[in-house]
């Protein structure tokens, strides 16, 4: 079985459910994960686990900032971010767990 119970397994899995999940995959992270763990894999992100306009997205959202430094490290494409990959980030009705 999958064992996602590492700090590191935990942010690159929040990170690729923001980045692509839809919004069923979302609703999910959102009941599974404590918003406190979801807001710190924005804070303090995986190396080469975001797009660019997803991560801009989810700090907005949740209100949570991030240095440069994490937010360089972080992109996974600084120059194309996939946008055919990220349309459904949009299209996610705003969660009432957004706002602890």
């Amino acid at each position: 079985s999958l064992n996602l119970n590492t700090n590191t397994n935990n942010k690159s899995f929040i990170a690729n459910v923001l980045n692509i999940g839809n919004h069923k995959a979302v609703e999910w992270l959102f009941n599974k994960y404590p918003i406190q763990e979801i807001k710190s894999a924005i804070r303090k992100p995986a190396v080469k686990s975001w797009y660019k306009i997803s991560l801009k997205y989810w700090q907005m959202i949740l209100g949570v900032k991030i240095s440069k430094e994490d937010y360089s490290s972080a992109l996974l494409d600084k120059y194309r971010p996939a946008r055919e990959m990220i349309t459904e980030v949009f299209r996610v009705p705003h969660l009432p767990l957004c706002n602890n």
